[in-house]
């Protein structure tokens, strides 16, 4: 007995996506869960090749990270979602600082905050898809949602690795529905062309020469040596940090696109991604372990507390220039 295909509606598709923007979500895409040849080549070369550093989890589960499809048994399609995090009252408190922390990390930690806003949507879809399989994932899990955001029209990848959308820039979490839905033959999500070109700002201020065009090397970035490398910051690197002490923004700072007029003064809607005020202090002083320990929800958990505090005190050795 055949069964009958899974196809999303356009205007069903159209309803989800209104209420994903209800839900905060700004960006909203969707696509096939395959990767396209030269991705998958790259990959599977940059996983066999073990160019990822320390980070050994990366290598976990390859059959999924090059193809994404298993994630989920029959899955057919991938929604992707942008949600934009900058708070622009930050921008000014960071200026003048020697300690500094991604903007990505200074609210709530976003995979819970998304989490509960995609199992919103997830309830969402079921009202008009009682028989669909789904599976939410944000970046914990072993999927490629940069190259399923290029190709679902979020953005392009940047010379900096990441996704660019040239209405807001590049300062957005990505998230991803898997479903066993196939995608209507009417509704078209076109690939964002790249508008790099013969732009190289984020490569000639990367501190310590960790990007080439479209390539991280990862040993080198001081988010990755400032969070993934789960050692102190080696001496060679502590003059280039620039007083990054958990992340780095410094390749989507300088981007245009980031720049813009529009952009710059753009502001997220979610509470959550303000800057807190614990985040506050630690910007102005290192926190006791006490404070740490007590520091709730927070990316900054990602480090232990005595490598945060060596870098802290490290980098405050150094002075610093604004890009």
């Amino acid at each position: 007995m055949s069964h009958p295909q899974k196809i999303f509606d356009k205007d069903i598709l159209l309803k989800i996506q209104g209420y994903s923007q209800e839900l905060g979500f700004e960006l909203f895409g969707i696509t096939r869960p395959l990767l396209q040849k030269e991705d998958y080549d790259y990959l599977k070369r940059f996983i066999e090749e073990k160019k990822y550093a320390n980070m050994h989890w990366f290598s976990n589960y390859p059959e999924i990270r090059l193809n994404p499809q298993k994630i989920l048994t029959n899955s057919k399609s991938v929604i992707v979602l942008g949600f934009y995090y900058r708070d622009i009252q930050y921008e000014d408190i960071i200026k003048n600082q020697k300690i500094k922390i991604s903007r990505y990390a200074i609210g709530k930690d976003y995979h819970n905050v998304l989490k509960k806003k995609l199992k919103q949507l997830e309830k969402f879809i079921k009202i008009y898809y009682k028989d669909i399989y789904i599976r939410s994932t944000i970046d914990s899990a072993p999927v490629p949602e940069k190259l399923l955001a290029k190709y679902a029209g979020l953005g392009w990848q940047g010379k900096n690795t990441n996704i660019i959308n040239p209405e807001i820039g590049s300062y957005f979490f990505l998230s991803c529905i898997f479903t066993d839905y196939e995608i209507p033959s009417d509704w078209e999500s076109k690939q964002i062309t790249d508008h790099c070109k013969g732009c190289r700002l984020c490569i000639e201020h990367c501190p310590t020469k960790a990007l080439e065009p479209y390539k991280l090397i990862v040993e080198r970035c001081i988010s990755y040596l400032t969070i993934e490398s789960k050692i102190p910051i080696p001496e060679e690197y502590l003059e280039k940090s620039n007083g990054w002490v958990f992340g780095c923004d410094i390749c989507q700072e300088v981007c245009p696109f980031n720049r813009r007029k529009n952009v710059s003064k753009k502001t997220t809607k979610e509470f959550s991604f303000l800057l807190r005020e614990e985040i506050k202090n630690i910007i102005h002083q290192l926190p006791e372990k006490e404070e740490w320990e007590n520091l709730k929800n927070s990316p900054l958990k990602r480090v232990k507390y005595e490598i945060f505090k060596e870098n802290y005190k490290n980098i405050l050795k150094y002075e610093y220039t604004q890009c």
